[in-house]
């Protein structure tokens, strides 16, 4: 079936994409795989945006849900299996305000203002938590009530309930659910296919959540990071790791397929597990079994903002920095090709020089994209006004020159820019032609050209 075109929402949120886009969830309206940041418009007022595989979806202030990309399994939850170019609405229940999404890699899982956990997307390990392995192409209720919090995987799904209790289901092939058995009833194979209570340590309380395809990763109200399933070296873990109380409490975590990194409370960034592409950020391709600090060279700013892909990695600093490493291969990195002969990994964070002066704040994406929202991108032109004047020969325009983004936001006056008119003079700001007809006036500072229209008549303009 050919793509689709759809109305969407209006497109007024700023964002940059790049990466994987085989089936367009960078939403550009194409399918070329993208290299370096590209700006694109996401649906408006968007509070949260993330992706899977090869799809995205937009959470709005509305509580209402937008997706696009591939569709294959139902994971739009438009109730199709339609590729789409542009964001079409999910088709939440009526009444139904969502007020927290979590996107595994072909399934989504929605959190409602009323506690209620909707599931739609592939369901081939009972990530869908309906108790079958068949997929859903519209969401429904997996879970009543109580939860205020959603994690989704590889094919793993999980729940914080309002007491701090843990529900998860989905892939359980190596005790990454955290169950008592591996499997446990009601199950396909090693598949969990309705929400069950992980076991935590006896009185510990789950505060975040977040999954891989091997493991899960567990924050505790006490201040204890919690790996389930398989480590770095594929040995089962099921605990407490330890962590150095200079690091500060652990806040929040984002798993990768087979790694881990860890936001504290003292904006320190933690990594663990495998990092055969460099995921971890240390700078070196050795696994992990305990955390290790990761640096951003050069970094002005905390870091404020992860995330964490397949085998890859962005962090956003307080400065609005943006710094890339891991796995480059669908162009995660957003730093261009690799050269010719050097391998498209990066085990060390570089700066995405691209985005230096826009002013970006917060990181997502899916396995192989990125999606950074901005408040608003570096400069790409110049707008000159007024864009339409009229005068007589030699009589003086004043014109002001700003700075704008790929948005068309203003970015305030360019005092730099210098201008110029064909059969005419200029002095600062002012513009003055001598002969009759339609003349382009020009602004330039820098890479950074605008234009506007002056028409010289012979006579005064009514």
């Amino acid at each position: 079936m050919p793509p689709q075109t759809t109305t969407g929402p209006p497109r007024t949120t700023p964002a940059f994409v790049w990466g994987y886009n085989n089936r367009g969830g960078l939403g550009l309206r194409h399918t070329a795989r993208i290299r370096s940041p590209a700006p694109v418009g996401l649906p408006e007022g968007t509070v949260d945006v993330q992706g899977g595989v090869n799809f995205t979806v937009a959470l709005t202030s509305a509580g209402g849900l937008y997706a696009w990309g591939g569709n294959q399994y139902g994971q739009l939850g438009d109730g199709t299996t339609a590729m789409r170019w542009e964001p079409a609405a999910v088709k939440l229940p009526d009444g139904t305000r969502v007020t927290a999404i979590a996107v595994g890699y072909d399934h989504v899982i929605a959190r409602t203002g009323a506690g209620t956990v909707l599931a739609w997307g592939r369901n081939h390990r009972g990530q869908l938590g309906n108790n079958s392995t068949e997929d859903q192409h519209e969401p429904a209720v997996v879970h009543q009530g109580d939860v205020v919090s959603v994690g989704a995987g590889n094919g793993i799904s999980a729940a914080i309930t309002a007491d701090g209790g843990l529900l998860m289901w989905g892939r359980n092939s190596f005790g990454q659910l955290g169950l008592s058995v591996p499997g446990t009833a009601p199950a396909t194979g090693l598949s969990q296919v309705v929400p069950a209570q992980a076991q935590l340590p006896k009185g510990a309380q789950a505060v975040a959540v977040d999954a891989g395809q091997r493991h899960a990763a567990v924050v505790t109200k006490d201040g204890r990071l919690l790996l389930l399933g398989l480590d770095a070296q594929g040995r089962p873990q099921n605990g407490a790791v330890p962590l150095k109380s200079a690091w500060g409490r652990p806040l929040q975590v984002y798993a990768g397929e087979d790694f881990t990194l860890v936001l504290t409370s003292r904006r320190r960034l933690l990594a663990i597990g495998a990092n055969a592409s460099g995921q971890l950020g240390t700078g070196d391709r050795a696994n992990r079994l305990t955390p290790a600090v990761v640096t951003l060279p050069g970094a002005e700013g905390d870091v404020t903002g992860v995330w964490a892909g397949a085998r890859s990695a962005v962090a956003v600093t307080s400065a609005h920095e943006v710094y890339t490493w891991g796995d480059a291969s669908a162009g995660q990195a957003g730093r261009g090709a690799a050269a010719p002969g050097k391998l498209d990994t990066y085990p060390t964070p570089q700066k995405v020089t691209a985005l230096a002066d826009a002013r970006i704040v917060a990181a997502s994406g899916g396995a192989y994209h990125v999606v950074l929202t901005a408040e608003h991108g570096p400069a790409t032109a110049l707008r000159v006004t007024p864009y339409r004047a009229a005068a007589v020969p030699g009589e003086p325009v004043t014109y002001a020159v700003h700075a704008v983004d790929a948005f068309g936001t203003d970015l305030g006056p360019a005092p730099e820019a210098i201008l110029s008119v064909a059969d005419g003079e200029t002095t600062g700001s002012t513009v003055r032609a001598h002969t009759p007809g339609i003349h382009h006036v020009t602004a330039r500072a820098g890479r950074l050209v605008g234009t506007a229209l002056l028409n010289v008549t012979n006579g005064h303009q009514a």
